[in-house]
């Protein structure tokens, strides 16, 4: 990962256990690759600290949206 690092993920995930680092960091990177290949910019080579503070909010917000949506119990198809 390069715009967030697993301990980022893990923390705005509110997950405290190893179990799940290789999904958490599959997603992510996939999430920023999503990001790249929509704007064409690569963040790391970014010098706008705002430019790359947003990029890093947007991939944490996908993970935590993502992640509870693939773990959350509750039939959607109900609500």
């Amino acid at each position: 990962m390069n715009i967030v690092t697993l301990a980022e993920c893990k923390d705005r995930l509110h997950i405290d256990f190893n179990d799940s680092d290789s999904d958490i960091q599959i997603m992510a990177n996939s999430i920023e690759s999503s990001l790249f290949f929509a704007t064409g910019i690569d963040f790391n080579g970014t010098i706008d600290d705002k430019v790359k503070d947003l990029a890093k909010e947007y991939v944490l917000l996908k993970l935590y949206l993502d992640y509870y949506e693939k773990h959350t119990e509750i039939d959607n198809r109900r609500l």
